[in-house]
């Protein structure tokens, strides 16, 4: 760990920059969605799209002949913007703290890129690459973004999104 901490520093400063775009422009979805759909959906994506980031950066930085499988990373990510996503509807809901939206973003971001970072360091072993595996979760990357105006779609059918 120590021999590659700067490539480690590397794939979470890269993972952070890069969540920290896509969750603050998918919590601006709170402009015309509830929170309720909101926090859900930026949550997951970002959890996807950090689990993804770190386990690609990981293999293709961290050269000590091990592989991180970003199926498990992935797992680990999405239970940690689940429970994430429950503190922040508690939060609003419940009027606990008022801070501003970017708090929310950033807080968000650093917890999933932290959590990428250090599962796929932990869950690093030494086995051969499965490319099917990472072909799988851009599937699901490409979808849960397309689910994106279908789940707008369908909030303005109920009457939960408009602006």
């Amino acid at each position: 760990m120590k021999k590659h901490l700067f490539r480690w520093l590397l794939i979470w400063f890269c993972t952070e920059v890069v969540l920290v775009v896509v969750i603050t422009l998918l919590f601006a979805l709170g402009l015309i969605l509830i929170e309720l759909l909101v926090y859900p959906l930026a949550l997951g994506i970002g959890g996807l799209l950090a689990a993804l980031l770190a386990s690609w950066l990981a293999n293709r930085l961290v050269d000590d002949g091990c592989y991180t499988a970003p199926m498990a990373v992935t797992a680990v990510s999405l239970l940690v913007a689940l429970i994430w996503a429950i503190v922040l509807l508690l939060i609003d809901v419940g009027y606990i703290i008022n801070l501003p939206p970017i708090f929310y973003s950033i807080s968000t971001a650093t917890i999933l890129a932290v959590t990428a970072t250090v599962t796929s360091n932990r869950l690093r072993r030494v086995q051969p690459p499965r490319p099917q595996e990472t072909r799988r979760l851009l599937r699901w990357l490409l979808l849960s973004f397309l689910a994106i105006p279908v789940i707008i779609y369908l909030a303005s059918l109920v009457g939960w999104a408009g602006a």
